[in-house]
């Protein structure tokens, strides 16, 4: 049974939060300084990738 559509926007959703939370108030320089959290935002962008390859178009 593939999964429902709400699920994949539910993922999206969630991983807006995570990359709210991890960025926060900090400035570019302070976000870009900190190796670690550079890498978990670009991990949320590729789970936003794979959960919008999966929104039908039509």
């Amino acid at each position: 049974m593939p999964r429902n559509l709400l699920l994949y926007l539910e993922d999206i959703h969630d991983t807006i939060e995570s990359i709210h939370s991890y960025v926060g108030s900090r400035s570019f320089e302070e976000f870009v300084s900190v190796p670690m959290c550079i890498d978990a935002v670009l991990l949320q962008f590729i789970i936003i990738g794979e959960a919008v390859k999966q929104i039908p178009v039509t």
